[in-house]
């Protein structure tokens, strides 16, 4: 309901002409859900009618599946609440429009008629409303003039009952204030950080006595969790790749049709920058040509950036007109005008690609292994269904792994094992469910290949040996070592600043930066320190540790906002009104919210869930 308030989305002009008549026909088809029950159901004296339910829906679904870039189906509109969404918006409008005939609100003909007018839909190709265009429009969506006239008039009437519930409402100067000083309050400040090159002697690798030391005094690193002891059979597509044969024209023919692949011209990185006319483009290169201004500021002149103007690598076709002089170019430098399929401009070559031929004999092995792999996925499809009969009729896993191509294999499996089989994700789902009870069953791999698993116990959580996890161990002492090292140098950096004695700091060149405010990116600094910051207080010191890395920052200074009404047309002046219209416009959608959630309320709703369930499966 919030967004009927925030962005009036129940504009009736928008949800049937863009609904209705975009969704309608260019997707969806048009049909007329009226021809059975007329009524979802009823908000007090308010009927709510099938096709203003349907036209709330395709509104709602062309909405999101435009954001995703997809025209969405039904079903995953359900999947998504977009159908919950349009019931809850549809039933405030019958509210609101229940209470509007309650107070009499309603407008007269000349603003229907204004707003009839506005709708570009409606015109004909001389600009102006055309009544044909009109009638036809409405004809073929299932709405008379009366129905789409009368829903233009609600929803002017809603309007009005809008703006008299939130008119007035502003964001209290005090609410505004805090908000405002919290985003321009800043911080000076001084930093440093400490890494691995900072220590003095450099990171050494541990003894035998330190890798024991630190292997038993921190058991639960190097332990494995309790385990699925399980058996397996599999058959993947390059078990069978050797079996496979693969004829010579096979090959060539999948090198020929990769041939653009292979076999690639002469290219250049280039860059297009398009002017309105050869005049400008003209004008723009003498100054360029002149020293007066450089590409990049052209670029900036027409309101582009670099990446809008990339053309990326270009083989001399690709290129048209501007092919032969972008091309003459030995070295980078920029062309033109020159004609382009957008208008006159201006070339700029960045680099030279040489012509690269892979010949057949290069890729020959790959290929043959691409197109064996294939085959061997085609076997393996065809196995699959004699695999599943063989264990369904109460083969074990070994029999058919004798009877077949399968081979066997067996894992003690637990989340986040470091196993081949493990990595796939259907066998660590299947995995993951299954228990001593269960009867194998084959699993589709996503590389194309089939396995089936079985549980033959548990074994429970055991520390690893410190042979299996030597280099686990050492890794982790040496990181341990490093931030222990490295968060003592910090401290003793800390309480030398803090007695003002200075400190022995060579090699670290502590960084002073003026006041900034809460929301400033400090290069090389941790991504914690602004927010540390202005959790500190003026004189502190704190350490902000990363992984290998320790920061020391002491807070200098406090920059409180001015909150005082700053000058007209500063950027405070321009963020303090926008915080005024943001808190405004929250206030008065929550305000909304709470007052068609109790007209809603007062009124009583009635939803026949037949019907809706007889809408909703047409549109499946």
């Amino acid at each position: 309901m919030a967004s009927l308030a925030r962005s009036k989305k129940s504009n009736t002009v928008l949800y049937v002409l863009m609904g209705l008549l975009v969704l309608g026909l260019g997707g969806f088809g048009v049909q007329n859900f009226s021809s059975g029950a007329r009524s979802i159901g009823k908000v007090g004296d308010r009927d709510i009618s099938v096709n203003a339910y349907v036209s709330m829906l395709r509104q709602k679904m062309n909405e999101f599946g435009q954001q995703v870039g997809t025209q969405l189906t039904f079903q995953q509109a359900q999947a998504l609440g977009i159908d919950r969404s349009a019931r809850t918006e549809i039933v405030t409008e019958a509210a609101l429009d229940n209470e509007t005939a309650r107070l009499g609100i309603s407008v007269g003909d000349e603003r229907v008629r204004a707003a009839l007018l506005a709708i570009p839909a409606f015109r004909g190709l001389d600009g102006n409303f055309e009544r044909e265009t009109y009638a036809f429009s409405l004809k073929q969506n299932g709405l008379t003039e009366k129905e789409f006239e009368a829903q233009v008039r609600d929803e002017a009437a809603r309007g009005l009952l809008q703006t008299g519930v939130v008119s007035g409402v502003g964001a209290p100067p005090a609410y505004a204030n805090v908000i405002f000083a919290y985003l321009e309050e800043k911080r000076g400040f001084s930093w440093v950080s400490l890494d691995a090159t900072s220590l003095t002697p450099p990171a050494m690798a541990p003894d035998e006595a330190q890798i024991t030391a630190y292997y038993t005094a921190h058991p639960e690193a190097f332990t494995r969790p309790e385990a699925k002891s399980l058996t397996y059979i599999k058959l993947l597509p390059e078990m069978l790749v050797d079996q496979v044969t693969v004829p010579e024209e096979d090959i060539q023919a999948a090198y020929d049709a990769r041939i653009a692949e292979y076999v690639q011209p002469e290219r250049r990185l280039v860059e297009r920058l398009v002017f309105g006319t050869e005049a400008e483009a003209a004008a723009a290169k003498a100054r360029l040509d002149a020293g007066e201004v450089t590409f990049e500021a052209l670029v900036a002149e027409r309101k582009l950036t670099l990446t809008d103007i990339d053309l990326g690598d270009m083989a001399k076709p690709d290129l048209g007109a501007a092919g032969d002089a972008v091309f003459a170019l030995a070295v980078p430098g920029v062309v033109g005008p020159l004609g382009s399929s957008l208008g006159p401009a201006l070339f700029r070559m960045n680099g030279i690609l040489a012509a690269q031929e892979t010949s057949l004999a290069e890729v020959h092995d790959a290929l043959r292994t691409d197109l064996a792999l294939d085959v061997a996925r085609k076997q393996i499809a065809e196995s699959a269904n004699d695999i599943n009969d063989r264990l369904a009729s109460g083969a074990t896993l070994e029999q058919v792994a004798d009877e077949t191509a399968m081979e066997t294999g067996t894992l003690d499996y637990y989340a986040g094992v470091e196993d081949p089989m493990a990595a796939y994700p259907e066998f660590g789902a299947a995995a993951d469910k299954a228990t001593a009870d269960d009867y194998p069953e084959a699993i589709d791999l996503s590389d194309g290949g089939i396995a089936a698993l079985r549980m033959d116990g548990t074994k429970p959580a055991e520390i690893k040996p410190l042979a299996d996890v030597r280099d686990a161990v050492i890794a982790d002492w040496t990181a341990d070592d490093i931030q222990n090292r490295l968060t003592a140098r910090a401290e003793a950096v800390k309480a030398a600043l803090a007695a003002g004695t200075g400190a022995d700091t060579p090699g670290l060149k502590i960084q002073q930066v003026e006041p900034e405010k809460r929301d400033a990116t400090i290069a090389g600094a941790p991504a914690a320190l602004m927010e540390t910051l202005f959790r500190m207080a003026e004189g502190e010191s704190r350490i902000i540790d990363e992984p290998g890395k320790v920061t020391l920052v002491t807070l200098a200074k406090i920059l409180p906002a001015d909150t005082l009404a700053p000058t007209d047309g500063s950027d405070a002046a321009k963020l303090r009104a926008n915080i005024n219209t943001q808190v405004s416009k929250s206030l008065a959608g929550d305000l909304f919210d709470l007052f068609a959630t109790a007209l809603q309320a007062e009124a009583g709703i009635q939803l026949d869930e037949a019907v809706i369930s007889a809408v909703e499966a047409q549109m499946q």
